[in-house]
């Protein structure tokens, strides 16, 4: 059996062991001891993705209202797999 050749000679098994324990140490002081700080402007950042998801929302609805009048607004599954009414065959031609 060939013996392992990456492993330097010089370090000892208990070295290795250590570092290892404080490596696991380090890790699970840093997950439980997590400091939550609140972002510049978070309620603010709220707000706006409230907005837009109210946004996304109405056009939707929309091309919805439209897809019954004429087929060119109606949503492609295939064009657009989330169904958000963002893009589709009638938004294409820039």
């Amino acid at each position: 059996m060939k013996r392992v050749y990456w492993r330097p000679r010089a370090v000892s098994q208990a070295v290795v062991v250590l570092v290892a324990v404080l490596a696991l140490c380090s890790v699970l002081a840093i997950e439980f001891f997590k400091v939550d700080v609140q972002q510049p402007y978070y309620e603010e950042k709220v707000q706006a993705v409230k907005l837009s998801q109210n946004c996304m929302e109405t056009i939707k609805a929309r091309r919805e209202e439209l897809a019954e009048e004429e087929p060119l607004y109606k949503l492609d599954d295939d064009i657009d797999p989330a169904k958000t009414g963002m893009i589709g065959k009638m938004i294409t031609e820039v």
